[in-house]
């Protein structure tokens, strides 16, 4: 009896030290699940930040999500001496699906500035490749000249013989349905009176005005939405550097395009409404790398110790190694 008692006392432990151990596994099986991984500028790791960047350039990400949203285009009308971008012929921007891309079909579309009419043709892709290509078009006119011409007008004085002549100035439009130019404003001034949207850190500005709004993501998964979404790029606050990246093909290429010595400009409206605009300057272009724990320029410079508090960039390969950096000094 006894040796019974034993051997069922020596199962209940066996069976009780089992319980806990699965009890114990189970509870760190769900302590350890995947969390999103939230960061904050003073708080961010550096393998933290390098980690998530390169989530911002995953241009192959699969999805099964089907889009049904009509995209709406419009004809635009501009002078000669205005600027337009792809946003401009999108009517309903912001009611297109997150992932859905866009870019010109061809470049060219992009650099049209002679009077005239013009096809445009935007392609748009969604994150499984559907393609769809819509048509619009663009129209130049000519910017109106104002040509003075002076006509002499004779006219005789009383009491004398001589005759006096006078000359009247009169204007004469060119075109006589163009109304009389205007003061060109500056480009600070342009971008004040801009109506596109302020994203919650800002609008970046380019010299032909072509801009996109600026947001802040505090998780990886919100720098992926930001610039997945149209008309929207991250900013992404780290050490004494703000990086500023968006898709190549949503037209964000244009940092390519840029030379040394030219400028951007990133618009703020508070609480107030009051606007202010900071000017930066390119200082250094280059092709560069982005290796998942730094994002170094084409001589294997950190971008963090360059000293430069802003920086552009965007990718050259669909796995976002490969990228085109801009380093910018903000102009006193």
């Amino acid at each position: 009896m006894k040796k019974e008692n034993f051997k069922n006392i020596f199962k209940n432990c066996i069976l009780i030290s089992l319980s806990t151990l699965v009890l114990i596994a189970l509870i760190y099986t769900i302590y350890e699940q995947p969390k999103e991984q939230y960061f904050v500028t003073n708080e961010v790791k550096k393998a933290e930040l390098i980690s998530i960047i390169p989530n911002v350039f995953n241009e192959t990400a699969l999805s099964t999500k089907f889009y049904q949203t009509p995209i709406n285009l419009q004809t635009i009308t501009i002078k000669e001496d205005e600027h337009y971008q792809i946003n401009d012929f999108i009517t309903n921007l912001g009611l297109l699906p997150s992932g859905l891309t866009y870019n010109y079909s061809l470049p060219e579309m992009n650099n049209y500035t002679l009077p005239g009419t013009y096809v445009i043709k935007i392609t748009f892709k969604d994150p499984i490749n559907n393609t769809i290509e819509k048509e619009t078009n663009l129209i130049i006119e000519k910017k109106e000249e104002i040509i003075k011409e002076e006509t002499p007008i004779k006219k005789e004085t009383k009491g004398t013989t001589k005759k006096q002549t006078t000359k009247v100035t009169t204007t004469k439009k060119v075109s006589e349905t163009k109304k009389e130019t205007k003061p060109t404003l500056s480009i600070e001034e342009r971008i004040t009176n801009d109506t596109k949207k302020i994203g919650s850190s800002g609008r970046l500005y380019f010299n032909n005005l072509y801009s996109i709004a600026l947001y802040q993501p505090y998780t990886s998964s919100e720098a992926q939405r930001y610039v997945d979404n149209i008309d929207s790029g991250s900013i992404i606050k780290y050490s004494n550097v703000s990086y500023i990246a968006d898709h190549a093909n949503q037209g964000f290429d244009i940092i390519k395009k840029q030379s040394v010595g030219s400028y951007v400009y990133l618009k703020n409206i508070d609480h107030n409404g009051h606007v202010t605009i900071d000017k930066y300057v390119i200082k250094e272009k280059m092709n560069g790398y982005n290796t998942k724990y730094q994002l170094l320029t084409n001589d294997r410079r950190d971008v963090r110790n360059t000293g430069y508090p802003l920086a552009l960039y965007t990718c050259n390969s669909a796995d976002g190694y490969h990228v085109t950096i801009l380093l910018l000094n903000k102009v006193n």
